[in-house]
């Protein structure tokens, strides 16, 4: 999925819990953003995000978004 993209899914989804997803800090290769009390990081000079990294952010950001959230 491209950065972006994943990007605006998450603020949708948080706007529609009440929440805001946000950019708090950035640092060398990776931005930090927090949805709630949950925090992600997300590499920065990519435009497509690895597989892996996708999956990690998704199962965490389930926390506050419930299952299957990004569907």
């Amino acid at each position: 999925m491209k950065r972006a993209e994943f990007i605006k899914k998450a603020r949708r989804e948080a706007k529609r819990h009440g929440l805001r997803f946000e950019l708090v800090e950035e640092r060398g290769s990776h931005e930090m953003w927090r949805a709630g009390r949950v925090r992600v990081f997300l590499p920065r000079h990519v435009a497509e995000l690895s597989t892996g990294v996708e999956r990690d952010v998704k199962v965490r950001l389930e926390r506050v978004f419930g299952k299957d959230w990004w569907r």
